[in-house]
């Protein structure tokens, strides 16, 4: 085998093994991340300690012990780096949906920049209690969620995008609740807090609506090809 391996890499351009050696360097630095996190979890456990919080890291040990297996910091980077794989599409949808929905309802568009501006006068920075304090653009995320078209009386003031329930699947229900929810939506929201400060934006021809969007097996995903044109809002 490391003949093999030898004659292996005297094939590959130096290029190539650079490339591999910076992505071998990259997984150590990842697995440095749930190390001390990982040694917490069994050192509690070697003491019946119940764990305090239902997380990923948590999820993930809880699956390989149903396994019979104990992960290392190694595979719990990959898994986690998967985790953010699947992660990052849905939020992106998520952020496109209400995008073009704000679009729709230049009422609530409205609403939404007077909301961030009050919030931007009351704090001296965006941290997660400032973000708490945007309630209407959470409600208006939330109510984008919607599977079919809002029915009519729909409110944009009326929801909070962290609650779940039976109700409402998009993060999940109960257990099997996205533990990502809140980071998503607190990454979201401070997406809009910048577009909506630094910028005007609008479809890129005058009466396009919402595009339907794209059933995907069991995910209905908004349309990602719509052109939408941004100016950037002068410096007062």
């Amino acid at each position: 085998m490391a003949r093999s391996n030898t004659a292996i890499r005297q094939q590959l351009p130096e290029g190539r093994l650079q490339h591999a050696k910076e992505v071998y360097n990259h997984r150590q630095r990842a697995a440095d991340i749930p190390r001390p996190v990982l040694q917490a979890l069994i050192d509690a456990e070697a003491q019946d300690i119940e764990a305090e919080q239902e997380d990923g890291i948590q999820w993930l040990m809880d699956a390989y012990r149903a396994n019979g297996k104990r992960p290392t910091a190694e595979q719990l980077a990959l898994d986690e780096m998967g985790l953010s794989v699947t992660s990052i599409h849905s939020s992106s949808a998520t952020l496109l949906s209400t995008l073009y929905d704000l679009i729709d309802h230049p009422d609530a568009l409205g609403e939404m920049g007077e909301e961030i501006a009050r919030v931007s006068m009351e704090r001296s920075t965006w941290d997660r209690s400032a973000l708490a304090s945007l309630r209407l653009l959470a409600s208006f995320m939330k109510e984008s969620q919607r599977i079919h078209s809002a029915p009519e009386g729909a409110d944009a003031h009326k929801f909070d995008f962290a609650s779940v329930s039976d109700d409402s699947l998009n993060f999940g229900a109960g257990f099997h609740a996205c533990p990502g929810l809140f980071l998503a939506q607190e990454a979201i929201k401070l997406i809009f807090v910048h577009m909506l400060t630094h910028y005007d934006f609008k479809y890129s021809e005058e009466g396009q609506q919402r595009p339907a969007g794209k059933p995907d097996n069991l995910p209905m995903l908004p349309n990602f090809a719509m052109p939408i044109m941004f100016t950037e809002i002068p410096s007062k």
